[in-house]
């Protein structure tokens, strides 16, 4: 809630002012032309020689304006179909609206804030006014939970699965931080990755080995405010809610040392023989999008081969029989 005390009295010896002839203004937003939210509150006229609070700091020149009814106004003005560069309500249609817009303004980009005042009698006026402690109240402090959890699964020597998953709600956070630096969105993410022995499904005379990893992921995040406008909070309702929800999802696909063991250790091992080879094979892949990116994939495929053989080592002795180069006898080349 922005708040504001707001003070008004006649000037000596001017031209009276009666109440609700003049309106305070105050308008905030990225600049005070063409992008701003406006406040309007008609005054009450303090009289002279008041001397109690309630008298000088009239109850109803209070500025009281809940912010969560300028996201409203903004969905209202793009459900009237109002042109942006037109004041909304406008002063003629809705003479006593309290709340106002024009353009684009967010309550996330606030940079300019001006303090004014409209005359809405027929004649001039001359008055005194005290604006007085401008400030933001009734924060949102709302907390938050989280939870996390973790399970595992065990098949013998077949697969194991591992799953894994995390969740936070808006307002989450350490005692120590500040409204602001909690969890501004509720984020739900969970991961589930396996190792499979797919080669235990062949008969063990095979020799077959395929050692299998899988994983999935999936993450989501839903921000506290709809990421078009800023300043409306976010809705899943909303038409534009699947835009500004934040999307991951990841995979992968891997095969590791893909081979065929030797079942028959008498054989006599050939440099040809597959058991000589192993394969190996990964595939990952991200995708992501969010109210900026519409679309992001990344993606990686790798493969690899390796050959292993171990060939009899050829021995050179030129000078193994001669008695005159024994010394060079004793070395030999493989």
């Amino acid at each position: 809630t922005l708040k504001m005390f707001i003070h008004a009295e006649a000037i000596a010896g001017q031209l009276g002012v009666n109440d609700d002839d003049l309106v305070a203004i105050i308008r905030m937003g990225s600049d005070t032309d063409n992008n701003f939210y406006q406040y309007e509150i008609p005054l009450k006229i303090t009289p002279f020689g008041a001397s109690f609070d309630e008298e000088i700091w009239p109850e109803a020149n209070e500025m009281i304006a809940d912010l969560k009814s300028f996201g409203r106004l903004k969905i209202e003005r793009v459900s009237s179909s109002t042109l942006p560069t037109d004041l909304y309500p406008s002063e003629t249609s809705e003479p006593d609206a309290r709340l106002r817009m024009k353009g684009n303004p967010n309550l996330g980009n606030i940079k300019t804030i001006m303090i004014g005042l409209k005359n809405r009698s027929n004649m001039s006026k001359s008055a005194e006014l005290w604006f007085n402690e401008l400030r933001v109240s009734d924060y949102d402090n709302e907390g938050g939970w989280a939870a996390v959890l973790n399970a595992d699964a065990n098949f013998a020597d077949f697969a194991d699965i591992s799953v894994s998953g995390r969740a936070n709600s808006q307002g989450f956070g350490s005692l120590e931080q500040t409204v602001n630096e909690r969890s501004q969105e509720d984020v739900k993410q969970y991961d589930v990755i396996s190792n499979i022995n797919v080669g235990q499904l062949l008969p063990k005379s095979a020799g077959i080995k395929i050692p299998l990893n899988v994983s999935y992921g999936e993450e989501f995040a839903d921000p506290k405010w709809n990421q078009k406008y800023q300043d409306v909070r976010f809705s899943k309702d909303d038409a534009e809610a699947e835009s500004s929800r934040d999307y991951t999802k990841r995979r992968s696909l891997n095969l590791i040392n893909v081979r065929k063991e030797r079942t028959n250790p008498e054989k006599k091992q050939r440099f040809y023989d597959v058991e000589n080879l192993s394969v190996s094979y990964a595939y990952n892949d991200t995708y992501h999008k969010d109210y900026v990116v519409e679309k992001f994939v990344d993606k990686n495929v790798r493969a690899a081969a390796t050959y292993n053989y171990g060939f009899k080592p050829l021995e050179l002795q030129p000078f193994k029989n001669s008695k005159y180069l024994s010394l060079v006898s004793c070395g030999n080349c493989s």
